[in-house]
């Protein structure tokens, strides 16, 4: 049976459905776009078009096989148009065929070479196959179509990073920038790059640039003020943390495993001692939940399990666990505001590094537990440094604390002190990041 298609005579006007669909691809809607490309293909079985994008679609859903075969059969019909090799090698790529990934991005630069994206996509593929310096010569390439190219610079400087090579990778976003003077990937891993080295002034020179090009930005300004001391605001930006963890949700769990993170392990120990975790009935929120690591620790023992985060791509990670009976996009103490006695336990790990000042976020907690709830959390330890009152913002961006100072700020919230445990919280630069443990109840 011919599919059908509200207000389109698919035989009549194909290349209007196959439109449609590639619109429908793009919004990924996938199903409907689908069904919109094998329309076009019953009308008219050997469009080249139709027969490449719906292998792409299968490529993406799942279905690389089947994919690959009706790409093969569209270049088989259109040999000489560049695009089809370049989607073909993607799809190679994706299934780590890196041979004949590069067979297809080859053919794809013989017939055009001045394609900077392909040339990237080159170069990502040698760096998979172990191959850096010719990955590097890709990188390069895009660069020289392209002196413009954001992503030839990013995939050239992380390659040179990944050898180690500090000065090549500080010359190519110095070079980066001086092309591109508003490219904001730049000035952030060149800013980075430079904290990992332990050059924080230089780090510092970086921001204050990013400033000047876009004073509007919440990530400079906050960063500036971590590197100097000057300006330091009572809590990160909402703006900030959002940006920074939407950018960071892809990758964020590989990259804690090379931090032997250790929180969400250890401040679920911690709430198992001050809470009665048998039955599963407690009603417990996540504060910060990000990409849920903390859900399966807490999901035996609740009845209702809540994770709150302002990244919606953190969440999105979260979801995928499949723990949490509600995930909500949220600002955390104005949240918690909303939710007067609603909580046995709220859990908060590696969140309140945020936050400078804490009696926002302790007064609102307080509010938002039963009788006899119980609120437990880390804070990063600024206990060895002499010079800290109550808190300091580190050049890496976050707040560290000092645990007679979290006390006092909980006893001013009428929240109890039931337990403090000094511990490392994860490593970084080489260096353990050492942290407290709070256990409080009312």
């Amino acid at each position: 049976m011919t599919p059908r298609v509200a207000r389109l005579n698919v035989a009549a006007d194909p290349d209007e459905a196959l439109r449609q669909a590639l619109d429908l691809h793009r919004r990924r809607s996938f199903d409907a776009a689908e069904r919109l490309y094998r329309s076009v293909l019953y009308a008219a079985p050997e469009h080249p078009d139709a027969l490449h994008w719906l292998g792409v679609l299968m490529c993406a859903t799942g279905r690389q096989e089947q994919g690959r075969a009706l790409i093969e059969r569209s270049i088989a019909l259109v040999p000489s148009f560049p695009g089809f090799h370049n989607n073909y090698g993607n799809a190679l790529l994706a299934s780590g065929a890196f041979a004949d990934a590069e067979r297809a991005y080859r053919r794809c630069l013989d017939l055009d070479a001045k394609q900077p994206a392909v040339w990237c996509n080159l170069g990502i593929c040698l760096r998979k196959a172990c191959r850096p310096v010719e990955a590097v010569h890709a990188f390069e390439q895009a660069l020289s179509v392209d002196v413009g190219d954001a992503d030839g610079y990013r995939s050239l400087v992380d390659i040179l990073e990944a050898a180690g090579k500090f000065q090549e990778v500080a010359s190519a976003y110095e070079e980066a920038l001086a092309t591109l003077p508003s490219y904001e990937p730049a000035f952030e891993q060149l800013a980075r790059l430079y904290y990992r080295a332990g050059r924080v002034e230089d780090a510092a020179r970086i921001y204050r640039r990013w400033l000047a090009a876009n004073p509007a930005h919440p990530v400079p300004s906050h960063m500036l003020a971590a590197c100097t001391g000057e300006a330091v605001p009572a809590r990160t930006a909402d703006d900030m943390v959002r940006l920074t963890f939407d950018g960071f949700a892809e990758s964020f769990d590989e990259v804690l495993g090379t931090l032997r993170y250790k929180t969400p392990q250890l401040i679920c120990e911690q709430a198992e001692k001050v809470v009665d975790t048998r039955g599963g009935s407690l009603v417990v929120a996540d504060l910060g939940c990000g990409t849920g690591l903390c859900g399966p620790l807490l999901r035996p023992w609740a009845k209702s399990l809540i994770g709150v985060d302002l990244s919606p791509r953190m969440l999105d990670k979260a979801r995928g666990r499949g723990v949490y009976d509600q995930l909500i996009e949220a600002e955390l103490v104005d949240w918690l505001r909303g939710q007067p006695g609603a909580f046995d336990l709220l859990l908060c790990a590696d969140t309140l590094c945020y936050f400078g000042r804490l009696d926002d976020v302790f007064a609102a907690s307080r509010a938002a537990l039963k009788p006899g709830g119980r609120f437990v959390f880390s804070v990063e330890s600024a206990d060895a440094a002499a010079d800290v009152s109550q808190y300091r913002l580190h050049p890496s961006g976050r707040y560290a604390h000092r645990s007679s100072s979290v006390a006092a700020e909980l006893a001013d919230a009428g929240l109890a002190l039931l337990e403090r445990r000094d511990v490392t919280l994860r490593h970084e630069l080489g260096k353990p990041v050492e942290g407290c443990l709070f256990s409080t109840g009312v």
